[in-house]
Order: C-alpha cells, then structure tokens, then sequence
C-alpha cells in the first residue's frame, strides 16, 4: 500500500516537472531530488534530478550541497562495491564532482555573506566544510556562527560533530549538551 502511494506520489511529481521547468522553479528539482536520494537511494535519478534544477538556478545552493553529498556518497559506494581496475576512475571523478559543486557551493555562499550575513549562512557553509572535511574551515565558520547567535542550535551540533571528528571528545560532548540545553526535543 505504501509503494503504491507512493509509485502515485511520484507521478504527480513527474506530471509537474514541465510546469516548474516553465516557471523556473529549481526548488521543485531540489526537493524532489532530496526524496529521490535520501529515502530511495537512486543516486543516478537524484543526480538528474538536481543537474535539471542546476540548469535553472546555477547558483541553488540547497541543490549544490546535495550534490556534494550525492558525489561523497556516489565515491563511497564505488569503494565500497568495485574491486576492478575501474574503481580508482569511477572514485576519482565522483570526487572531482564534488569537490566542483563544493568549489561552486562554497563560491555563492560567500557572497551571500557579503550582501546578508547571517548565522544560518555561516551553519550551511560551515556543513558544506565539514562535508569535504574541510575541518579548519569548518570550524570557522560554525563558531562564527555561535558567535552571532548563542541559540542557533544546528550551529552547537555541527560543532559537536566536527570535534567529534577531530577526536576531541570533551569538545565535542560540551556543544552536544549546549544544543540540548536549548533544544531539549532536537
């Protein structure tokens, strides 16, 4: 029943796909890749999915950090699945594919910040560092983040999860528990 609902869901989506491509509408592309990726794991339709939304709006950066994590992902699996002479190609394009819409991503951000700073721009290029681990970078821009909003809670966990990384584990623990201090249902 929920295949089906869902097998209906995404023809209507499909049916719409002409109307948002008139109207310019990338969000459409970007949301639907989301489903598309995150829940059914069908890299290569997200990854259509998104480049249509990208030819609409180049600069969406909802839809650019998707393909991050798409190529990220898309490079892990290669590794995780090939054992022929292939592997080191398919794992090196798809990581050159990220780090282009990283490049690209990183690039839009930064000059969103220059016309409207705010917290949740730093967070989103702050994700993006962290994505590519990118650490120092990272780090930058989620404690600017902090630093300009002491409530943004995606700020204390992205910074819980890069120290986590970094293996600096009391770090980590201290923004973990500030971000369930204030938001004790996240």
């Amino acid at each position: 029943a929920a295949r089906e609902a869902w097998t209906r869901a995404v023809e209507v989506y499909d049916r719409t796909r002409q109307k948002a491509r008139e109207e310019k509408d990338a969000d459409h592309f970007w949301y639907y890749g989301s489903v598309v990726h995150e829940i059914l794991g069908d890299l290569p339709k997200a990854e259509e999915i998104y480049k249509t939304g990208l030819d609409l709006n180049q600069s969406h950066v909802g839809i650019l950090a998707s393909l991050v994590n798409l190529f990220l992902e898309k490079r892990d699996t290669v590794s995780r699945q090939k054992k022929s002479g292939s592997e080191s190609d398919e794992r090196a394009l798809a990581s050159a594919e990220a780090w282009k819409a990283y490049r690209k991503a990183q690039e839009v951000m930064r000059n969103q910040l220059t016309t409207d700073e705010t917290a949740g721009t730093h967070v989103q290029l702050g994700e993006l560092h962290l994505a590519m681990e990118e650490y120092g970078d990272a780090e930058r821009e989620l404690t600017t983040a902090y630093d300009m909003d002491k409530e943004l809670t995606a700020a204390y966990v992205d910074l819980g999860v890069l120290f986590t990384r970094k293996e600096d584990f009391s770090k980590a623990v201290h923004y973990f528990e500030e971000s369930v201090k204030r938001n004790p249902d996240d």
